[in-house]
């Protein structure tokens, strides 16, 4: 009779009876056969495709009397974004003004002049004198409607709204850093608006050189994970709190939709814009696929 093997205690089994209570954490699923990752995960972000991007500021000084439009607000080309109180801009259209009037003036005067000198009643001096006085005014009249063609490229009537800062191209309004009552100027640090087509971003990915041959045109991207700064994000929010608030009617109510990451975070911003004493209910709902079991709601 042949002896029985040996057992081997280092065998990679685990071996339980039919009725072992550790089945119930044990779960068997086919093998999924997915495609193995060229490149490990890569940072990323997205970004303004500048080919459809306008960064806008004022090309001159003044004080901001009325904001006309919202981050968000869809513009189209040409379109006013804010009034300024631009004492530069008023005299730049008083220039023009006047230098059409003198123009005017001197064409007068040198169509009188050519009709005396050809009738051979005045000197040709004086005939030339006339011409010339008309071409510098004719030059002067020039540059002040360049220069205030070059504020004012729509050549805007000036009202009690003042100068008129628009958009030069077609998009939605993405930033605004500027306030009423703001003094701007022209070599401020950053612009007044950034106007987009969110229809074509960029995504930036910090690839390393070495993974430079993994990549081709076409490629898909398998997985992104939003990594936005929550200080970003929190100000966003607050922003456009701030104006729902404005706009709120005594009995109306505002409602946010946020999972359990964000939802202690935003209450903080929240009850800053409404207040505490605000709050009215959180609202819990389960959700049919997990892992977002669940969404929280705040009413105020």
């Amino acid at each position: 009779m042949q002896a029985p093997a040996p057992t081997r205690p280092n065998t990679p089994e685990l071996r339980y009876a039919a009725e072992s209570p550790q089945f119930t954490f044990i779960k068997v699923e086919a093998v999924e056969v997915l495609p193995e990752p060229l490149l490990d995960p890569l940072s990323a972000r997205i970004a303004y495709d500048e080919n459809h991007t306008a960064r806008i500021g004022s090309p001159i000084a003044g004080r901001v009397t009325r904001i006309l439009v919202q981050p968000g607000d869809h513009v189209s080309a040409g379109q006013q974004l804010l009034l300024l109180d631009a004492p530069e801009y008023g005299s730049a259209a008083a220039d023009v003004a006047k230098s059409r009037a003198d123009f005017q003036l001197k064409q007068k005067a040198y169509a009188r002049l050519r009709e005396l000198f050809e009738a051979e009643v005045i000197a040709r001096k004086e005939f030339e004198s006339a011409e010339s006085e008309l071409h510098q005014a004719e030059a002067e009249h020039n540059r002040a409607r360049m220069r205030l063609r070059n504020l004012d490229p729509a050549f805007s009537p000036i009202t009690g709204g003042g100068y008129a800062l628009r958009s030069p191209i077609s998009g939605v309004v993405s930033e605004r850093t500027v306030n009423p009552g703001s003094e701007v100027r022209p070599d401020a640090p950053n612009p007044l608006f950034v106007v987009t087509d969110p229809a074509h971003l960029w995504v930036i990915v910090d690839l390393p050189e070495r993974n430079l041959g993994a990549l081709h045109t076409g490629q898909g991207v398998t997985d992104y994970n939003d990594a936005v700064e929550h200080s970003v994000w929190l100000t966003m929010l607050r922003d456009r709190l701030t104006q729902v608030r404005d706009l709120l009617a005594p009995d109306g109510s505002v409602w946010v939709h946020l999972d359990d990451f964000a939802a202690h975070r935003a209450r903080c911003v929240i009850d800053q814009v409404f207040g505490a004493h605000n709050f009215l209910a959180t609202h819990l709902w389960a959700s049919a696929a997990p892992p977002s079991s669940s969404s929280v709601a705040g009413s105020f």
